[in-house]
């Protein structure tokens, strides 16, 4: 039997102290022959540990000559979700660093043994020509969980954006069966709140925490914080890898956890194996394989289009309030979630005005700097290539919208890859230049 070994934790963890030790209770015999070398990640045995409230489970990871500590917190009320007999979460966010590095990963302890299999036969292999590496890792653990327990909980990721929202309403009670409606939400700091370092993105956390337990509360769902220097351990782009960085935390509470409805950002059509830098268009494919005996990942939303999901989420009330899309929320006004501009916000708040829906946004949108740049964002629509033009370009013709005749004229004549860069390059050009902008934009609803 392997025991996770009760150990002080070390000054660098800020204070937490050690309390608890937590055995593995199901585990079978591994393969435990393969020498180690140099060419190795080791997770070495889990910590668990408190302080103020708080739970910090925590693995020491030897990559080559290095030695770092990547942790996870919780709230102490739920401590018990941690699924502290395997190694899986640790396992899973040291993929992308294996593999980058050529290096194989060796556990001191025990891991899912679906987990691994899946992992050494399918998803390695995937992620290997993800990134464009060759196939060299391979994972030697020390034993197998076995038929742990696990629990009935259905958990999704929620930042309050388009995806998460309809997440939640394609999964309430009357949409599907019991045991898939949504009974957690899980908010992650896993690398989504900036990646300026571990101190600015963790306050950022913890600001928007407090509006979506707010939304949480309304909406009857308990919200998990779960807080991680993951990001700092990676060092990579949260594109790149988000998939597997928000996969990890949902491993991390399989003991309380059956499902995880992780919430597509591209629609299934746009599924595609091979490099690329958006870890969302192999959702489908690689989220099952990072399934164990006691957890199904699952991928969610992918049937549905940008537009359609949108529309979906202004069915729910708590949207009106608490919708946050916005990669720039530093240009927002007090008390508003979404600056309106940046190419996040403009093309939601445009979906929005097309649907007739985008005033009752008053509270979650700066309006007054939407409809400054409107126009502008209008010529990307009717010009660009881009899928999510092309959908509102479509809702536009189903809903009859009217697009002033020098939109679509300088949509038409523009090269596509011209008019692709409104939002994300002429539009914030000009954000410090709103007379300038404003001047444009009359121009362009004659």
């Amino acid at each position: 039997m392997y025991a996770v070994k009760n150990i002080l934790t070390q000054g660098k963890n800020r204070g937490f102290v050690t309390t608890d030790s937590v055995a593995s209770k199901s585990t079978v015999p591994a393969n435990v022959n393969a020498k180690a070398d140099l060419r190795e990640i080791i997770i070495n045995p889990l910590t668990l540990s408190t302080n103020n409230g708080r739970v910090r489970i925590a693995a020491e990871i030897r990559i080559g000559g290095d030695i770092k500590t990547l942790w996870f917190e919780i709230e102490e009320i739920y401590k018990n979700y941690l699924a502290a007999d395997t190694l899986d979460a640790f396992v899973a966010a040291s993929l992308i660093p294996a593999i980058l590095h050529g290096k194989n990963i060796r556990l001191k302890g025990p891991m899912s043994g679906k987990l691994f299999y899946n992992l050494s036969y399918s998803l390695i292999p995937i992620l290997c020509e993800y990134l464009e590496k060759p196939r060299l890792t391979q994972i030697i653990p020390d034993t197998f969980t076995g038929n742990a327990s696990g629990g009935t909980g259905v958990a999704a990721g929620f930042s309050g954006g388009i995806d998460s929202f309809c997440n939640y309403y394609d999964h309430a009670r009357g949409r599907v069966p019991d045991e898939f409606i949504l009974t957690h939400f899980i908010f992650n700091n896993v690398g989504a709140h900036g990646q300026k370092g571990l101190d600015a993105d963790r306050a950022l956390f913890f600001q928007r925490f407090a509006q979506l337990l707010e939304c949480a509360k309304k909406m009857d769902k308990p919200a998990v914080a779960v807080d991680s220097n993951l990001d700092e351990f990676l060092g990579q782009g949260f594109e790149l890898t988000h998939t597997l960085r928000n996969t990890a935390v949902a491993l991390l509470m399989q003991k309380e956890f059956g499902k995880f409805m992780y919430s597509s950002g591209y629609p299934l059509s746009e599924t595609k194996m091979g490099p690329d830098n958006n870890m969302s268009h192999l959702d489908p494919v690689i989220l099952p394989l990072l399934s164990t005996e006691r957890l199904e990942c699952i991928a969610s939303g992918g049937q549905h289009s940008r537009v359609e999901k949108t529309r979906r989420v202004t069915e729910i009330g708590e949207s009106r309030l608490y919708l946050d899309v916005c990669v720039c929320p530093q240009n927002a006004p007090a008390g508003i979630a979404n600056c309106g501009v940046c190419w996040k916000c403009i093309r939601t708040a445009t979906t929005l005005k097309i649907f007739g829906k985008l005033e009752r946004y008053g509270k979650a949108f700066d309006l007054n700097a939407f409809a400054v740049f409107e126009n502008l964002y209008l010529i990307e629509v009717m010009g660009g290539k881009s899928s999510y033009s092309k959908e509102i370009r479509r809702l536009i013709a189903e809903k009859n919208f009217p697009v002033p005749f020098t939109v679509r004229f300088i949509g038409a004549v523009l090269p596509g890859a011209v008019a692709q860069q409104f939002s994300m390059r002429i539009i914030p050009a000009l954000w410090r230049h709103k007379a300038i902008a404003r001047f444009i934009n009359g121009c362009l609803a004659w």
